[in-house]
């Protein structure tokens, strides 16, 4: 369980990934509802990803990845999220293969 656990969170993976040395987007992390929305222009657009797909305890919700076109965008996509859904990763779009 517990390895699932880990495996499912996202900001614990993509600490994983920088300390492995593999490539990743541009990525910010807002630890808490509350915090500002990344400010740094090169993760816009990029999508939010609360760091469980589903949070909350007792009263259980789904969460899901948003694209988010500027930082406007992700402050509004922040303030609408469940408190259980930080810390939220903010990751510069990338398109290709």
């Amino acid at each position: 369980y517990e390895t699932y656990r880990e495996a499912s969170d996202k900001v614990r993976v993509h600490e994983l990934a920088l300390a492995s040395g593999i490539g990743i987007a541009e990525t910010a992390i807002v630890r808490a509802k509350g915090d500002a929305a990344p400010g740094d222009p090169a993760l816009y657009p990029g999508y939010l990803k609360p760091h469980r797909s589903v949070v909350g305890g007792s009263t259980r919700q789904k969460t899901g990845v948003q694209f988010v076109a500027d930082r406007d965008a992700c402050a509004r996509a922040l303030e609408a999220l469940h408190p259980d859904a930080f810390p939220v990763l903010v990751q510069r779009r990338i398109t290709g293969a």
